[in-house]
């Protein structure tokens, strides 16, 4: 179906339009036609806003278009968002201000979400990661925190600080020192700002880092949680979300990694108490007479086995509860 370009509706859109992007586009319509219609409400334009100004600007007077029905604002903003954050081309800026409405929308839809009483099988936002984004809760959390927190974010698209990691230090910067942050915010297309928000608040990284007792690069380090994250896949070290440092600022996926349990393995009660157990004793070793050592020791391998094969058996309810074998031999009984 054609709709006559001059009667749609724009409208109030979430991305600001870029003309390099209109004019790459009318090249490939004007080559191959126009591949994909746009999308709208009626007259309301509701996805494809730089495929409809690239048939402006050829000369069309009608474009393909599919109406997919009568929508109120939000949920057209629903399926602009949702189309727009699974592209690679949508800005740094333009995801966290997606991110922070899909939320938004999310937690109406789903009342309690993001409260700690919240219903039994009822996921917070992040964790349940509607969109199958490629990254984790805690980076789709920072995400929304910069859109919420960095106030006039959309001003900041295409300029020299519309990047990740521009975007965290500033947020970071924020915090620290708020002169400096409102000076960055008033020059964003100064490169010496961009270089602020990048440097000021991150102490230098070491080079090297240890990951499973060997010693590697960070980005040889972050190939590797990458793998162990997408069952052995390699990054494309131009993808946006291969970020080393924000890899390697995941300590929960890191300590998984050094006691064996690997993503997508089921994390028991149990191994969960082993490994808080685990931790206690590593970090009270030095503390331990030279005689206890060899039983601390002996211990410490018994936890770690609970962890990377779930040893534990349940006690039956009949069962009578049994004591657990101290952590440490009983003095009493030596004496």
């Amino acid at each position: 179906m054609k709709f006559k370009i001059d009667d749609i509706q724009i409208g109030e859109r979430l991305r600001a339009l870029s003309d390099a992007r209109v004019t790459q586009l009318a090249l490939s319509i004007n080559a191959n036609g126009l591949l994909h219609p746009v999308v709208l409400s009626g007259s309301i334009l509701v996805c494809g806003w730089h495929r409809l100004e690239a048939c402006r600007s050829l000369g069309w007077a009608e474009i393909p278009a599919e109406d997919i029905g009568p929508k109120d604002r939000e949920q057209r903003v629903l399926i602009e968002v949702e189309e727009n954050l699974v592209r690679q081309d949508v800005s740094a800026v333009e995801r966290c201000i997606m991110l922070k409405l899909h939320k938004e929308i999310y937690d109406r839809a789903n009342p309690g979400a993001s409260q700690p009483g919240r219903k039994k099988g009822l996921k917070p936002y992040a964790k349940a990661n509607p969109l199958e984004l490629d990254i984790g809760p805690r980076r789709i959390n920072q995400l929304i925190r910069i859109a919420k927190e960095i106030p006039d974010l959309k001003r900041l698209a295409g300029t020299l600080l519309d990047d990740y990691k521009a975007l965290d230090s500033l947020l970071l910067l924020k915090a620290k020192n708020a002169d400096e942050f409102a000076k960055v915010l008033a020059e964003p297309n100064g490169r010496t700002a961009a270089d602020l928000a990048r440097g000021i608040v991150r102490p230098p990284k070491p080079p090297t880092i240890t990951l499973c007792g060997q010693e590697m690069s960070r980005k040889d380090a972050a190939i590797r949680l990458w793998q162990v994250e997408h069952n052995g896949e390699m990054p494309n070290e131009d993808d946006p979300f291969f970020d080393v440092d924000a890899i390697l600022d995941n300590e929960e996926l890191i300590r998984n990694l050094e006691n064996g349990i690997l993503p997508g393995q089921e994390v028991t009660r149990w191994q969960k108490r082993a490994l808080k157990l685990l931790e206690s004793i590593i970090d009270n070793l030095e503390r331990v007479p030279n005689k206890d050592k060899p039983a601390v020791m002996e211990r410490i391998k018994e936890l770690h086995g609970m962890v990377t094969n779930g040893a534990t058996k349940r006690r039956s309810p009949e069962a009578k509860p049994s004591r657990e074998r101290p952590l440490l031999p009983n003095r009493r009984e030596e004496n």
